[in-house]
């Protein structure tokens, strides 16, 4: 069972800049209900607004050490998500480059095809 939150508890995002600096916003708990709390940042931008968030959730941890083991775990993923896509693209490349002719063609005739004639 995860330990309930407490009003004023703060809580920890981290996150990467362009130039691969680690970035901690804190969090804290506004609200307490019972699957969970409401938080804000604590030095929020006119952008930011209270969020909702789980026991459970993957948004926020409890620790900055927490906080900075989800974020590369996230990273992680992104990288495997995106080979997934290039070798997808580099398979789509290879086979428009060597055999042109055997890929198929959905639009055939003289359909419109978003606005255009073909």
């Amino acid at each position: 069972m995860h330990e309930p939150y407490a009003v004023g508890q703060l809580l920890y995002r981290a996150t990467t800049t362009h130039s691969n600096y680690v970035m901690y916003s804190r969090w804290e708990i506004i609200k307490v209900t019972e699957k969970g709390a409401w938080i804000q940042r604590m030095y929020p931008s006119m952008y930011d607004k209270t969020q909702w968030v789980s026991l459970t959730t993957r948004f926020v941890s409890r620790s900055q050490e927490e906080a900075l083991t989800r974020l590369i775990r996230r990273t992680e993923s992104w990288v495997r998500h995106a080979k997934r896509r290039l070798s997808m693209a580099q398979e789509r490349l290879t086979t428009l480059t060597t055999n042109p002719e055997t890929v198929p063609v959905l639009r055939t005739g003289t359909t419109t095809f978003y606005g255009y004639d073909s």
